[in-house]
């Protein structure tokens, strides 16, 4: 071992139970190696972190100040790093907040009265507590910054106590405010006025700043000599003042006094006004008074429980029983960082006033904004529309798309894939590839930004582009361009210092300077080429509206302006210098310097990976030291002037600030200036003072390494700023004085803000420049800064090697930020003077200049410097080489496990109660985004651009929900907390997928409510039907690439040694609690003739399921039935199929497989959706019984009682109660243990039968199943039966309606026939257990299990080998995924088409709906496991999986190939049978068909399917096919698999061959028919109507075909009929729709007439923009243009 890392490694281990002669030893060692310094007044460590008790130790042993503490509140928490993302939301919207109700009660004089003086005050603490808080927890998440300073510490402690104190007893005073105004309100402004809250207020900080203050002085009387870990989350007076080695007595009493002066205290004071205020209340006699008068007090109520409740439950929880260290620091936190988001929020929402302040600022800009821009529309001539012309009359140009297109294609594959490598590839994040990355990047931006539009051009002749579009091309265009060009200097750059300083070159060139520099890159351009292309918006195009390029270029759109265009176009020429000439030639430049030196350098490594071992000579200190007030006397003083300046600095600027923002007329640039000059002096004085104040108070004069850069930084920029402002006010008064006609032509808003900008931008780039150039110094002379701050001159000073580039920066930035800045504005104020000397009102203007020379001449000079390099740290040569040789080293140990454990809810209390909340949260949000996305389907007047967004939205709440919650119910429901690693990447996929849809989608949304309330009139020009759908396609492509991306995997092989051990170590017996991993179904065992009773039950299930689907499409289509009764009925008919989906196929299977056995979950699943809907079934048929009650008894009252609003609130209601009382039912199963018997003696999972099997305490469970039954069973039937007690009542009394009477005895048949079967469910919730004939089975462990079943063998996954060993196979994807977007999206078109034009809803046309939705299935069954298998080298399913795959991918398979049968039947009876096919295929008989052919497959496949659950697969696992193939699987069967093997070549003859000979003969048919056409034209015409069937047909049958012909005559190798195979599944989806759409006429008719029906309505837009625009004329004039255009409108 090295001395350096004896030394760091030793110090680090050294405690102060550690001798003296130790430290000692230790201290010599590192002096002597010349890697620690310890001087009296400097202690600098260049080498490991030295412990800094032990080195102060060393300088005071009777007195121990550690120079850090160790924040360690939130160590050990799980999942606790993304606690950030709370904390960022939380400071956000309480700085937000309360700076909103800070800034309404000071702007609006009405709040100017005491009750908003007190929230005023409450709401700076919480501004305050905020600040002093959430900043710091937020730096210790995103930096792992867990240390601070001793001084630090006592600040942040001061100040986070300080605030908080203010809060209590402000709530005391509003306490006390409402106590005088509900119990004296005559005299409440007699007692209670502005002065006396004034006071009151001044005394509440005056003694929080005393007891605080004398409270954290105490600290530093204590010597911390125990440890210097804190255990809170942030400098706490408890944890820190009880490691203290001497006496702490007294901080005990202040800790205490504390509590009661503003916990306890103020609690107390607050109930007694309360107490107060409620008897006084009493003595009021009517409620609305009370009510009236306690409403006053609600905001004050709650912001009193949100403050006091959380801390009192805390010291409560701690004095009654032991509260875990992590639980009290979680809940401190929360309470001390939710009360202030939380209050501005109760007070905006809850307060009158704020609300009125609101709604009339939010009118009044509105108002403002819309006449400013009716007003800037009179003046300025902007066309709608563009003309592109760049290509007109070039010779064969309109071949030129073949090449666009190519390129394109070629473009963006090429840089996705290089986006995809670098971000894929970790080998490849490093400096250069991530400059390659950026240029990727912005190639593909600028691809897209440019070609698509080309193409359209060329593909649709489209030469015309509005005038919005024109300068969003144009931005993109020279945005991307830019961005390219600096990206090669930036690259340039990397390559120079590569070749240059090889050894150095990790030191200069790094991830975050790359990072910064490309930061850097895209702010420039976004800056230049915005400030370039909103500077045409002030153009008047009047000359022509021509464009002579090929897209919307800058120069040749500012050429056709009538007004001065000087601004475009030193823009233009500025762009032009920046991003081309610059690039040139500082690439030249390094291309010239990076010639190597041909100097032969002995014993030097040239290869970079060896510089950390030779760069030894690198010296970056980790603290200086600021010496620059050392040695004045009387200097301690200095800061009360500090302190002093700064609250006039700050409260000043911000006035001026504040006032520039709130009052309009001050818009204006002269004002625009001030303002910036303003935020620079605001941005200064924050940048310097508070740290010299530090200095003086603290004696705080050492600084980080990064801190210093940071302040040299700020400090810099912002005095940078300041001069450069100066030089625009002086220009702006030059003009307004000199040029005064012409003075709002040349200084507008837009050009001020331009300039403001260019200030910025420029500041920014030569500061950060200046200062990312200290980082490659070494600093070996001296750490003692000699100036007040970080400054230049005094840092590089101290460097060893050259820092001639930082002396020539330092000079740079004097000039031009010093000299430069003084000289232009002497000129301009000579100028200045010369034009006063002639003017006549000489002392008028000259007064109106003189402030601006008077803060020239008495402003310091700004110092040159700028830019730290963010987040530098102390080079560690041993820690970077072994990170190297680490990183490096070849992989041998990757380790993927097969599942993960989620632990998120572990250890909370009573968490097994949250699944209630989320089954009711799944139900609400299931229910409503259905309802939301059924209504804007159904509803013609919601097909709105504003609605489309909606509907995806909702469209992405329910993916998130249906992706979130389940797992979360199965969490708590089965305590399954284990996931396996594919299905955990696809929840990640989808949970982030649409969580990121819904993010960007609301961005749409906010974009469509920008412009339609900024450009109503230009709302439905620019956001259209085409538009909303195109944004959101790109939201859904582009999240789903960044997902895709981010999801990343690449899975290995399963080894089952591996899974069984981990079966057998996961499922040890557990002797204390026994759960079955199966139960067994006895219900119908010992039945004769038994086994036909599945007829019955298949008769049963078809007939249900039918109907009810039949009830459910009828009332959801049919408007005349959105009344209340059908809504309950509705209701009923889904609980109903619900139900029986729930219970018929379980019992299906148990006949059919004679598979009574079922998993615990299963069960438990089962068992809660039976009981669900049969609950729901019962509480339905009462609110139907309500209904008919009320429609009969009260007849004329009945739709004021039952509307529409309260039968769904009715239903709602229903499933959330039914839903929380069977969640508790079911989750109260999972606390037993079940040690009797594994016999469930009912023909399904019943809930009697299976508590009773539980050896412990059932009582709950025998409880909860009597209350069921009460609620659902006998309660429901009561109230049943006496409101048709009351029908029956009424029916006496008055005249029979038989109508009446036949509606009452409807719904009592169907009360009766549900009652019948809720009875007999239900009633099982009271079975007892008999004694048992002998069949009880005991239960028995997981391993005993597995080895008494020996002779079945069923494995857990399968692995899918079809594309092994095939070339190039992994580029197959991309094939796939275009394919898989042609289909979804081509017969997702089709779908679409036939559901809303009505002229489709023929025979022919379902047939085609058919196919497509079959297409459709088959796609999403095929082509996204095959993606996944090349994207994430997945290539294992499991046993469950495999054969849903497989049932899915021959279902569709074979509905397509009958489909195609029953079109060709159709095109038969149309040919052959012309006169009669209207009378033959009808569409009752082609819907009849088509259910038949669904109902075929379904049972076919589902048998053959079905059928491989009997077979033992002992042969091996491997699937020999791309997907879960029926013949490869039931070949590796060791039993007998014949009948399987019959069923395989019954489905073959059936669904392959039976087809193609029908469609063979229908078409030899179709042949004879056409034979006896006379005419050839007539043979065609009849035959047109063939084609697409045709097409079709042989697109689907012949690649099968061939594929089984050639297998009879020759072998074929696996991976050829694998690759056949393949794509004879995934093409003819892909090709179906577009065969249709491109060979029906319907369909291109129906194109056309969208296409043709979007042109008239673009317009009547335009016509009725001309209308509005001629509104300008006298009233009759106006009247008749506005009669004209709405004629014409009409006509059209």
């Amino acid at each position: 071992m090295s001395h350096a890392s004896l030394c760091g490694s030793v110090m680090d281990e050294s405690g102060f139970e550690k001798r003296q002669e130790n430290v000692t030893w230790l201290t010599a060692l590192c002096r002597q190696y010349s890697l620690v310094e310890v001087d009296r007044n400097i202690r600098i460590g260049t080498c490991t972190k030295m412990s800094t008790l032990n080195a102060s130790l060393l300088l005071n042993m009777s007195f121990v100040r550690p120079e850090y503490f160790y924040i360690s509140g939130f160590s050990g928490i799980p999942y606790v790093k993304y606690y950030f993302i709370f904390l960022f939301v939380t400071y956000f919207v309480a700085v937000f907040g309360n700076s909103f109700v800070l800034i309404m009660i000071l702007s609006d004089r009405s709040l100017h009265v005491p009750k908003y003086m007190a929230i005023f005050n409450l709401a700076l603490a919480d501004f305050g507590e905020t600040n002093a808080l959430i900043p710091n927890l937020i730096k210790t998440f995103l930096f792992d910054s867990q240390y601070i300073s001793y001084s630090a510490c006592l600040v942040n402690m001061f100040f986070v106590f300080f605030f908080i104190s203010v809060q209590s007893l402000t709530l005391v005073v509003l306490a006390y405010d409402r106590y005088i105004a509900i119990r004296l309100p005559l005299r409440y402004h007699a007692i209670v006025n502005n002065s006396l809250m004034s006071t009151a207020l001044m005394g509440v900080w005056s003694f929080s700043t005393l007891v605080v203050t004398m409270m954290v002085s105490l600290i530093t009387r204590l010597s911390f000599c125990r440890t210097n870990e804190v255990k809170s989350y942030f400098c706490d007076h408890g944890p820190i003042y009880t490691t203290a080695c001497n006496d702490n007595t007294i901080n005990s009493v202040m800790a205490k006094l504390w509590t009661v002066l503003f916990i306890y205290g103020p609690l107390i004071a607050v109930s007694v006004s309360y107490i107060g205020i409620f008897l006084e209340l009493s003595k009021i006699t009517t409620w609305e008074g009370r009510l009236k008068a306690l409403k006053t007090c609600f905001c004050h109520m709650f912001l009193v429980g949100i403050f006091l409740v959380p801390i009192l439950s805390t010291y409560i929880a701690a004095l009654t029983f032991t509260l875990h260290p992590n639980a009290r620091i979680i809940n401190t936190s929360l309470s001390s960082a939710i009360p202030p988001m939380v209050n501005p929020i109760i007070y905006v929402l809850n307060t009158q006033e704020f609300r009125d302040f609101i709604i009339k600022e939010l009118s009044r800009t509105i108002s403002t904004s819309m006449s400013s821009t009716l007003l800037m529309n009179m003046s300025v001539v902007r066309p709608e529309y563009f003309y592109i012309s760049g290509f007109s009359g070039i010779p064969y140009v309109k071949y030129y798309f073949i090449f666009l297109f190519v390129t394109y294609f070629v473009a963006v594959f090429g840089n996705s894939f290089v986006l995809f490598m670098i971000l894929s590839d970790r080998s490849l994040h490093v400096p250069r590839y991530m400059g390659i990355f950026n240029l990727a990047l912005a190639d593909f931006g600028e691809t897209n930004a440019l070609i698509p539009n080309l193409m359209k051009t060329f593909l649709f002749d489209s030469q015309y582009i509005s005038y919005s579009a024109c300068l969003a091309n144009m931005f993109f265009v020279f945005f991307f361009v830019s961005v390219q060009s600096l990206t090669l200097v930036v690259l340039a750059y990397d390559r120079y210092i590569a070749i240059r300083l090889p050894l150095r070159y990790h030191a200069i060139v790094n991830n975050s300077l790359m990072s910064t520099a490309l930061m850097v890159v895209w702010s420039v351009c976004i800056v230049v080429v915005g400030a370039m292309v909103g500077g045409i918006s002030r153009l008047s195009l009047c000359k022509t509206n021509e464009i002579k390029s090929y897209f919307c270029d800058h120069g040749p759109i500012y050429n056709n302006a009538c007004n001065d265009n000087t601004m475009s176009s030193v823009m233009a020429k500025l762009w032009t210098a920046l991003f081309l000439y610059f690039p040139l030639v500082a690439a030249e430049e390094n291309s010239r310097r990076t010639t190597p030196d041909r100097t032969p350098q002995h014993g030097i490594m040239s290869t970079p990976n060896a510089s950390p071992l030779q760069n030894l000579s690198f010296v970056r200190p980790e603290y200086f030291y600021i010496s620059g007030f050392s040695d004045i006397p009387f200097t301690k003083y200095y800061f009360i002037a500090l302190i002093f300046m700064y609250i006039v600095a700050v409260f000043g600027n911000s006035l001026v600030i504040f006032m520039i923002c709130t009052e309009r007329s001050l818009h204006i640039p002269k004002y625009i200036g001030i303002f910036n000059l303003a935020l620079a002096d605001f941005g200064e004085t924050n940048a310097l003072i508070p740290n010299l104040v530090k200095t003086f108070l603290f004696d705080s004069q050492y600084i980080s390494y990064e801190a210093c850069l940071a302040n040299m930084f700020f400090v810099f920029l912002f005095s940078s700023a300041q001069p450069l402002t100066l030089v625009t006010l002086a220009f702006d008064r030059f003009v307004a004085i000199c040029l005064p006609l012409r003075y709002h032509a040349i200084v507008s808003n837009s050009l001020m803000s331009a300039a403001s900008m260019a200030v910025w931008s420029i500041s920014s780039a030569v500061i950060s420049t200046t200062v990312g150039l200290i980082t490659r110094l070494s600093f070996c002379k001296t750490t003692v800064i000699k100036s007040y701050f970080c400054d230049h001159g005094p840092v590089y000073n101290m460097a060893c090697n050259d820092n001639t580039m930082n002396s020539v920066m330092a000079k740079i930035c004097t000039a031009l930020f010093l000299y430069g800045p003084f000289i232009v504005i002497i000129l301009s104020y000579l100028g200045i003077l010369l034009a006063l000397v002639i003017a006549v009102k000489v002392y008028q203007e000259w007064t109106s200049c003189t402030l601006s020379v008077y803060l020239r001449h008495n402003s310091s000079a700004p110092h040159a410097i700028d830019q730290a390099e963010g987040n530098s740290r102390r080079i560690r040569l041993t820690g970077i080489m072994s990170a190297l040789n680490s990183s490096f080293q070849p992989n041998l140990s990757f380790v993927r496990p097969e599942y993960f454990y989620i632990s998120g809810f572990s250890g909370i209390p009573f968490i097994n109660y949250y699944f209630i909340a989320l089954i009711f949260i799944y139900i609400v949000a299931v229910f409503g985004n259905s309802l939301v996305l059924f209504m804007i389907c159904t509803e013609r007047s919601l097909h709105i651009p504003k609605y489309i967004g909606i509907f995806n939205l909702a469209l992405a709440d329910f993916g998130e929900t249906n992706a979130l919650i389940p797992n979360l119910v199965k969490t708590f429901l089965f305590d399954s907390q284990y996931i396996s690693y594919e299905a955990c990447l696809a929840n990640m996929f989808f949970v982030f997928l649409f969580t990121s849809v819904q993010a960007v989608t609301l961005v749409v949304l906010a974009y469509d409510r920008f412009v339609a309330i900024c450009l109503p009139l230009r709302y439905h020009a620019i956001v259209s039907n085409s538009v909303m759908s195109a944004a959101l396609v790109a939201v859904w492509s582009f999240t789903g690439v960044v997902i895709s991306t981010t999801a990343e995997g690449n899975s290995r092989r399963i080894r089952l040694t591996g899974i069984m051990s981990a079966l057998n170590s996961s499922f040890q017996p557990n002797l204390s609690f026994v759960r079955p991993e199966y139960f067994y179904i006895s219900g119908f065992s010992g039945i004769p003739f038994i086994n036909y009773y599945f007829i019955a039950l298949i008769f049963i299930y078809i007939v249900a399921v039918f109907g009810n689907s039949l009830v459910l499409f009828m009332i959801c289509t049919e408007r005349s039935l959105h009344i209340p009764k059908y809504i309950g009925i509705f209701n009923l008919a889904l609980a109903d199929f619900g139900e029986t989906n729930a219970l018929i196929p379980n019992l299906v299977k148990t006949f059919l497989f004679d598979s009574q056995y079922i998993s615990y979950e299963a069960c438990l699943a089962n068992m809660f959706f039976v009981f669900l809907f049969t609950s729901v079934q019962a509480v339905t048929l009462v609110v139907l019984a309500f209904d008919r009650f009320v429609a009969i008894c009260l007849p004329l009252r009945y739709h004021a009682i039952v509307s529409n609003s309260v039968m769904s609130a009715a239903l709602v209601a229903v499933w959330s109660f039914t839903g929380v009382v069977i969640s508790t039912t079911v989750g109260l199963i999972t606390r037993l243990s079940f040690c009797k018997t594994t016999v469930i003696k009912s023909y399904f999972c019943d809930h009697g039968p299976v508590f009773t099997m539980a050896c412990n305490d059932n009582t709950i469970n025998s409880v909860m199943a009597s209350i069921c039954t009460a609620l659902f069973l006998y309660a429901p039937l009561i109230l049943v039966i006496l409101s048709y007690l009351g029908i029956l009542l009424a029916l006496t009394f008055n005249t029979v309606n038989h109508k009446t009477l036949l509606s009452v005895l409807t719904d009592l048949a169907i009360t009766g026939t549900a009652w019948k079967w809720s009875e007999s469910c239900l009633e099982g919730q009271h079975y007892q257990v008999a004694e048992s004939d002998g069949r009880i089975i005991i239960m028995s462990t997981l391993d005993s299990s597995l080895f008494q079943n020996m002779s079945f063998v069923r494995p857990e996954y399968f692995y899918i080998s079809g594309f092994s060993g095939i070339p190039f196979t992994k580029y197959y994807f991309v094939f796939l995924f275009f394919t898989y977007f042609v289909a979804v999206f081509g017969n997702s078109f089709v779908i679409f088409i036939i559901l809303t034009d009505r002229s489709l809803h023929i025979p022919k046309y379902m047939g085609i709906f058919s196919l497509a939705l079959a297409d459709f299935g088959e796609t999403n069954a095929l082509i996204p496991n095959l993606m996944k298998t090349f994207l994430f080298d997945s290539q294992y399913i499991s046993y469950e999986a495999c054969l849903a795959n497989m049932f899915f991918v021959f279902f569709f398979s074979n509905v397509q190939a009958l489909t195609l049968v029953v079109l060709a039947y159709d095109r038969f009876v149309a040919i052959c049978l012309p006169l009669r096919y209207h009378a033959i295929v009808s569409n009752s008989f082609m819907s009849a068909a088509l259910m038949a052919v669904w109902s075929f497959c379904t049972a076919l496949v589902g048998t053959t399917v079905g059928l491989i659950t009997r077979l033992s697969l002992c042969k091996t696992n491997v699937v020999k096919s791309y997907f879960c193939d029926h013949g490869p699987i039931y070949t590796m069967a060791c039993n007998d698999n014949t009948i399987n093997s019959v069923m395989g070549k019954l489905c073959t003859f059936l669904f392959l061959y039976v087809p193609l000979i029908a469609v063979i003969i229908s078409y030899l048919g179709i042949l004879l028919a056409l034979s006896r056409i006379t005419t050839w034209s007539g043979r065609l015409k009849a035959l047109r109507t063939c084609v697409s069937h045709l097409l079709v047909v042989g697109v689907f049958f012949l690649p099968a075909i061939s594929t089984n012909i050639a297998t009879l005559f020759f072998s074929i190798h696996p991976n050829a009929r694998i690759i056949n195979t393949s794509l004879s599944y995934a093409i003819p989806p892909m090709l179906n729709p577009v065969i249709y759409v491109l060979s029906t006429k319907e369909f291109k008719d129906f194109v056309l007439k969208m296409l043709k029906k979007r042109s008239q309505l673009l317009d009547t837009s335009g016509s009725l923009t001309w209308a509005a625009s001629s509104m300008t004329t006298d009233e009759d004039d106006r009247h008749c243009t506005v009669q004209q255009q709405l004629s014409g409108i009409s006509r059209n």
